[in-house]
């Protein structure tokens, strides 16, 4: 059997931002991992209890650069910071606005921030296969309900070494949070239930496939991560605002495309040390700003759920107030975040450690449609009618960039 409880410190980073620079997340001690498990040579390993799912971490470990802790295609870092728009100045700047955690939302919710969107322990079942020819096969079926499967496969040869992985993930639940048509808000950790609820569910489909290669005498590798999630439940909806033609929203689907790239060689006897730069960009991950249906979204009557919220489109003076977010009422219809960076990490064998450095920049993209109603972040919140109903929103916002030196000790 095993267990383990790790503390908070992981979440340094994703809860974090402007206003609050040391913040504590689910509590000060949380159990991770407790199961027990069978395993035989011949016909693999079956574990029982709470334990990771087949793809959870799956392909954040399918990198041969030996740089998966300190840089992924998971974002934990900064995310938890306020999106400015261009202009702004300082917190009142800030009025009415998101984080980068919320367009980078995982349909599914499972603990991943923009992939690994699967990545969090479950009360499960789990079968691993014996290896084969360098082939191995995994599957999970676990609570509420979730089922997965991955084919992974593994090379280790003098000259060229290589890992890969294909898998699809499946989760489903009546995920809703209120009654009545409407009353689905498509995110999975609230839970479902009985009557009402039975006719709204979420459905989420994850497919992931990627992994490296190295060319050993040279230590040249290159890591890529392709990722694709379906909300096949309940959908969140557009509208034409010219036909008045209800459509299904772009958030209903996104894509993550990650790459890294550089070199792992042993220049001193201190250890390896690797060079890497990386890209990524993750489309249509905006859910998190949706809203909620029902008091925040028009239409709830009708059973649909629109992706509606405000969001800034610049900044303006008004009155005494200089400087503060001009505000308006979108209808959301896309996103795009693109991350780029470099790092260098050193290994440091005789203290299995890890020290680094690594700066990495985000660039956001928002689409939307104008719903007419304008609001200045003012003590007395007044609203007013802007003209530019149902036309497409220009929206502009600074960038991100963020820079880290750290260590890993491994025990």
């Amino acid at each position: 059997m095993q267990v383990e409880v790790p503390g908070t410190s992981a979440t340094v980073g994703f809860c974090e931002n402007q206003f609050n620079d040391n913040c504590v997340l689910f509590g000060s001690i949380n159990t991770l991992l407790s199961y027990m498990w069978v395993k035989s040579d011949k016909y693999g390993t079956i574990n029982w209890g709470q334990s990771r799912s087949a793809t959870d971490n799956l392909l954040v470990l399918r990198d041969l650069s030996g740089t998966a802790i300190e840089s992924n295609a998971v974002l934990y870092d900064g995310v938890g910071m306020l999106v400015r728009p261009k202009g702004a100045k300082n917190a009142q700047d800030l009025f009415s606005d998101f984080t980068w955690f919320s367009v980078m939302t995982c349909l599914a919710g499972g603990g991943g921030i923009g992939a690994d969107c699967n990545g969090y322990p479950t009360n499960n079942f789990r079968y691993d296969s014996p290896t084969f020819a360098g082939f191995s096969v995994s599957s999970t079926y676990g609570e509420d309900d979730m089922w997965d499967v991955a084919l992974k496969y593994d090379l280790a040869g003098e000259i060229w070494k290589a890992q890969a992985a294909i898998a699809w993930t499946s989760e489903t639940d009546e995920g809703c949070s209120g009654p009545g048509k409407g009353g689905c808000t498509n995110v999975g950790f609230l839970g479902g239930g009985g009557t009402p609820f039975q006719g709204y569910r979420k459905d989420s489909g994850i497919f992931q496939v990627g992994g490296s290669v190295m060319h050993a005498p040279s230590g040249l590798f290159f890591y890529g991560l392709y990722q694709n999630e379906q909300n096949d439940g309940t959908q969140w909806k557009s509208i034409n605002l010219k036909t008045g033609k209800i459509v299904d929203n772009n958030v209903n689907e996104n894509d993550v495309f990650y790459t890294k790239f550089g070199i792992r060689k042993a220049f001193t006897p201190v250890g390896a040390t690797v060079i890497f730069g990386e890209w990524a960009r993750y489309e249509d991950m905006y859910q998190g700003i949706c809203g909620l249906p029902g008091g925040d979204n028009f239409g709830s009557s009708s059973g649909n759920t629109f992706c509606q919220a405000f969001i800034p489109t610049g900044v303006v003076a008004n009155g005494s107030s200089k400087g503060v977010a001009l505000v308006t009422d979108a209808l959301l219809t896309g996103s795009e975040v693109t991350r780029y960076g470099v790092g260098v990490v050193q290994e440091i064998d005789s203290a299995a450690m890890h020290i680094f450095a690594r700066w990495q920049h985000l660039d956001l993209d928002l689409n939307g449609v104008n719903l007419g109603t304008t609001c200045v972040g003012n003590s007395d919140g007044s609203c007013y009618n802007n003209g530019k109903y149902g036309k497409s929103l220009n929206t502009s916002w600074e960038g991100l960039d963020i820079f880290q030196l750290g260590g890993v000790i491994f025990f």
